[in-house]
């Protein structure tokens, strides 16, 4: 009995991490933003920048946020959750706008929503794929 129990949490743990290598296959990419969404108060902002996402082999990927004011921002992010969540880390000095857990809403067509909170304010990104990396 516990190696059935052993071999069904690998075979989870697997697949999970299967999961999570697809996502960021598919995340991997240059994302326009097109809304940003302050979800307490619905202001949103069109165009609102550029998330590119680089792929890479290790469990951190690198980015770069290209922010509504043209100020850019470095990140790492990794695929969490099972594939449903992007964690967003940075050293930044302006690392603060963009750090947290995006909760993945949508990922199809060339489109990704991504939600997260800062500072305790739901925002709400909506985005199109316009290139790889």
């Amino acid at each position: 009995m516990k190696y059935i129990l052993a071999i069904l949490i690998m075979s989870a743990l697997l697949m999970g991490c299967d999961k999570n290598k697809e996502i960021k296959k598919n995340v991997d990419g240059v994302w326009n933003i097109d809304t940003k969404t302050y979800n307490e108060t619905d202001s949103v902002i069109t165009n609102a920048g550029v998330f590119s996402f680089y792929d890479c082999v290790q469990p951190y990927c690198t980015g770069v946020l290209l922010n509504e004011d043209n100020s850019t921002i470095l990140f790492d992010w990794e695929i969490t959750t099972i594939g449903s969540t992007i964690n967003i880390t940075s050293g930044d000095l302006n690392g603060f706008l963009v750090k947290g857990i995006y909760s993945i809403e949508s990922l199809k067509n060339e489109k990704l929503k991504i939600t997260y909170n800062q500072l305790g304010k739901s925002i709400s990104f909506e985005l199109t794929r316009t290139g790889g990396i």
